[in-house]
């Protein structure tokens, strides 16, 4: 289990940095006509997968917006410090709903479009309260929050549609991976008696077998 979710960390962090580096330039040179968050998407199918540690992939998603989005339009020490808030900081409170939640079976978020919805929700509203707090700390903005938030209203509708598409096709990519694997080492070790089972059977009928020839002879 633990090579598996180190394996995971690994591509789930190079995949969200990518997503939000590619994003980011398309918005600033190609002046795409939105920014959507892919980061945000893969933060949420990792977090179900294996809960807390998905946080990680999401706050390393926001060093390259340090380079391709500096505050301020410069790379001064008081930008970069408040670009780490503002990109980094700000990230780790998405962690908020999915520590809540705790150990319970995180396939019940998975398997209800409204639990899903819900968490999806609850994920931006703590992006947006992290927002709130940084934006209060750096310039004293009192609706900070209200701003990101109403801004990441169409991420938020396409990440929902997303995730629901990606849950019809039934595929293991969004499931709790600690439920699956303990039903796998279950399934093994019951298809481990039931083999056993057999072979006893197999062997012992082989004996009464050979028993009744040779009482036959």
């Amino acid at each position: 289990m633990d090579n598996m979710k180190k394996i995971d960390l690994i591509f789930f962090t190079i995949l969200a940095v990518l997503a939000e580096l590619i994003t980011s330039l398309s918005f600033k040179y190609l002046r795409s006509g939105f920014y959507f968050s892919f980061a945000i998407l893969i933060f949420i199918v990792f977090s179900i997968r294996w809960g807390k540690i998905a946080i990680i992939s999401l706050v390393l998603s926001g060093i390259p917006l340090l380079f391709t989005d500096p505050i301020g339009g410069s790379f001064q020490i008081k930008e970069i410090w408040q670009g780490i808030l503002v990109h980094i900081v700000v990230n780790g409170f998405a962690v908020i709903p999915i520590a809540i939640y705790g150990k319970r079976d995180r396939n019940k978020i998975a398997k209800s479009p409204l639990y899903l919805f819900i968490y999806v929700v609850t994920v931006f509203l703590s992006l947006s309260l992290g927002m709130e707090i940084v934006l209060l700390i750096i310039n004293r903005d009192p609706i900070g929050a209200w701003r990101y938030f109403s801004s990441r209203i169409f991420t938020l509708i396409l990440t929902f549609i997303i995730l629901l598409i990606l849950l019809h096709l039934k595929t293991k990519l969004i499931c709790d991976m600690t439920r699956y694997l303990e039903e796998e080492v279950i399934e093994d070790c019951f298809n481990e008696i039931l083999e056993k089972g057999e072979s006893e059977t197999n062997e012992r009928n082989t004996d009464e077998t050979r028993e009744r020839q040779e009482n036959f002879a």
